[in-house]
């Protein structure tokens, strides 16, 4: 036995209302209708998928809610977009770092990098910052060791380019 849905309820009677007064409604009209159509169709930024491995400094990118990221979608700087990568280093090692020693060293090597790709020290900065790091998988099975600084802007999506946005 199937459990009736409220929604296709309301669906279905809201379907057979509108019919019944479709006609009362169609000669109501007294002005003509003239079909506006715009000189041109707005385009969605041309979005790409990324390969992690793939991605470089003054790359911008749109936001992802995946905690574990494998492509990331790039965006190219000139259209809207919510984060862009200013800075990217190997972390050292053969064995995977414990996870307090790679935020730490990602912290702070994101946070030297961030004065000369912004024009401005990160604690005077309004911008902010997050990192990409490697996870065991990868480091061990596919050798990746790079941390990405990806650059955010708090208070919204940005057009354009941050490098030397100096605030």
């Amino acid at each position: 036995m199937f459990a009736k849905h409220p929604r296709t309820r309301v669906a279905i009677g809201a379907a057979c209302t509108t019919l019944l007064l479709l006609p009362a409604l169609a000669g109501c009209s007294i002005f003509p209708v003239t079909a506006v159509y715009p000189d041109e169709t707005p385009t969605a930024p041309e979005e790409t998928q990324a390969d992690i491995a793939d991605i470089t400094v003054g790359d911008c990118l749109n936001e992802t809610s995946d905690s574990v990221v494998f492509d990331v979608p790039v965006v190219p700087c000139s259209e809207v977009h919510d984060e862009e990568v200013f800075g990217e280093f190997e972390l050292a090692g053969t064995g995977f770092p414990e996870a307090e020693v790679i935020e730490q060293e990602s912290d702070e090597r994101c946070t030297a990098l961030f004065a000369d790709f912004v024009g401005i020290d990160y604690y005077d900065s309004e911008l902010d910052f997050y990192t990409l790091t490697p996870t065991e998988t990868g480091w061990n099975d596919f050798g990746d060791h790079t941390v990405n600084c990806v650059l955010i802007d708090p208070a919204g999506p940005v057009t354009g380019s941050l490098r030397g946005a100096a605030r």
